[in-house]
């Protein structure tokens, strides 16, 4: 019987520790959105952060040339990163780059 509670608390504890490795993942997960929202917001300060969230290079006007070379060289500074320009017409919106980033391991 002592064999069995013995089990149950360390399942128990190992359960614990998951959840806070995974509340810790969620917790980086925002911190590098946040991020990546603020580099949107320096580009396009009037945005609030759910448009922000939404934003495309169809849905704003302000979105041209500038706006978007600017966007690139913020998210690199930002993230310490270099955009290899063959990949950079593909981030045309918010989940766009988000995704980028997460496909090269920059996100978690």
């Amino acid at each position: 019987m002592g064999g069995t509670f013995d089990v149950t608390k360390e399942t128990r504890q190992a359960n614990i520790s998951v959840a806070r490795s995974g509340e810790a993942t969620s917790a980086l997960m925002r911190e590098e959105n946040d991020r990546l929202v603020r580099c949107f917001s320096s580009v396009f300060p009037k945005l609030t952060r759910d448009q922000i969230r939404t934003a495309n290079i169809d849905s704003l006007l302000e979105w041209d040339s500038l706006a978007f070379t600017t966007l690139i060289a913020v998210i690199e500074e930002e993230f310490g990163i270099q955009i290899d320009t063959s990949d950079a017409p593909d981030l045309s919106s918010f989940e766009s780059v988000e995704q980028y980033l997460r496909q090269h391991n920059i996100f978690a």
